[in-house]
């Protein structure tokens, strides 16, 4: 309850900036920035989840200590939104691992091409493209 307090007395603060010429003038930068944002970040995390949906039918290890309070697509989705601003893991795919004497068929390294095609698809389309979007939008 308290958090929406602060942040409905936020928003009211940020309209009394409108009394002096150039705050009001930033006040209204702020508030274009984020209607135009909000479409991008729909068509942002549209893909995010369809790219975590991939790595999670792969198979894509998504056992990391940092999310363990996730529930397994929560997991994923985290590692790809992670990706998607740049502090970049590769995928950890432990049940195709090739080293193992059982997963040395053709299936397996299909599937290894596979997940790293994937992976570069989402760095490039989402690192890449998307954010070079946002920043045209910005500004």
């Amino acid at each position: 309850m308290n958090l929406l307090i602060y942040f409905l007395m936020g928003i009211k603060l940020t309209s009394y900036m409108r009394i002096h010429s150039s705050l009001g003038h930033l006040e209204l930068l702020v508030v274009q920035c984020i209607k135009d944002c909000v479409p991008f970040m729909l068509f942002f995390f549209t893909w995010n989840y369809m790219f975590a949906r991939f790595f999670a039918i792969l198979g894509i290890d998504s056992e990391t200590d940092e999310f363990s309070g996730l529930f397994v697509l929560g997991r994923y989705f985290m590692g790809v939104y992670e990706n998607s601003l740049g502090n970049i893991s590769t995928p950890n795919y432990t049940i195709w691992n090739p080293a193992e004497p059982e997963n040395k068929n053709f299936f397996n390294r299909i599937i290894l091409v596979i997940i790293w095609v994937i992976w570069f698809m989402n760095q490039w389309f989402i690192f890449m493209i998307l954010l070079n979007f946002v920043i045209a939008l910005i500004s």
